[in-house]
């Protein structure tokens, strides 16, 4: 039997719509509405919003704190990707590589994940069975 093209799509879209939906609802939705929010004097206390424009923007770029807390960022963020990506790939290399102690590095770095799964489903079991 042949399928529809058209059917087919519809189905696409059905599958598919609930993804789009939490995306629009949880990370879009709020993405834009806290940047409508940084342009107005917003404050939990009062309801009421006046348009502040950059002004608030102005404010943070000028606080020596924020660019003082920027700049430690950006430091950590240079100092540790570089490292953590090699050491990433370097331990990658380990566990593939076909040396001695192969498969013991393979335990030790898949471990941590099997431990962490067997805990959890100790937890559940023990919840389920009162």
């Amino acid at each position: 039997m042949k399928s529809n093209g058209l059917h087919q799509k519809g189905t696409t879209y059905i599958f598919i719509s609930p993804w789009v939906l939490t995306l629009l609802i949880f990370w879009l939705f709020p993405l834009f509405y806290s940047l409508y929010l940084s342009f107005t004097d917003y404050s939990l206390g009062t309801q009421a919003l006046n348009f502040r424009g950059l002004s608030n923007y102005m404010n943070l770029f000028s606080d020596p704190q924020f660019l003082a807390s920027l700049k430690n960022t950006l430091v950590f963020v240079i100092g540790t990707i570089p490292f953590t990506t090699v050491f990433a790939l370097l331990l990658a290399l380990l566990v593939n590589r076909k040396i001695k102690f192969a498969t013991f590095f393979r335990s030790a770095y898949f471990l941590p994940s099997l431990v962490a799964l067997v805990v959890m489903a100790l937890v559940f079991t023990s919840l389920y069975q009162k």
